[in-house]
């Protein structure tokens, strides 16, 4: 099941400049400056998907979640653990959620300017 991060842009909207700086300090969303924002948003998103993937895998193994650690593809505690999958489809309804965590493994980021 594959994992989707929402991306989404507030600002204000820029004319586009003019010359060789176009790139640069383009309309939102182009150039560098489009780079640079969608690797932040991209990269936030990733973390608050990390974050709930551990919250869930502790659910799915009974464990408090900060006593989990990521290795070899899984969150896991000892002798248990949970694959990057697994958690996706406990996320999806196999399993219990824990209070006000909603389903699904996504997660989405605003930039703000």
């Amino acid at each position: 099941m594959p994992l989707r991060a929402g991306l989404h842009h507030q600002g204000r909207a820029e004319a586009p400049a003019r010359g060789r700086a176009q790139g640069r300090r383009g309309a939102h969303g182009s150039g560098r400056t489009g780079a640079r924002i969608a690797a932040a948003a991209v990269a936030s998103a990733a973390v608050k998907i990390r974050e709930k993937a551990q919250l869930l895998a502790g659910a799915a193994l009974e464990q408090p979640p900060e006593a989990l650690r990521w290795d070899n593809g899984a969150w896991g505690a000892g002798p248990q653990a949970r694959t990057i999958a697994d958690i996706a489809l406990y996320a999806h309804g196999t399993g219990p959620l824990p209070a006000g965590v909603e389903g699904g493994l996504d997660a989405q980021t605003v930039y703000r300017d």
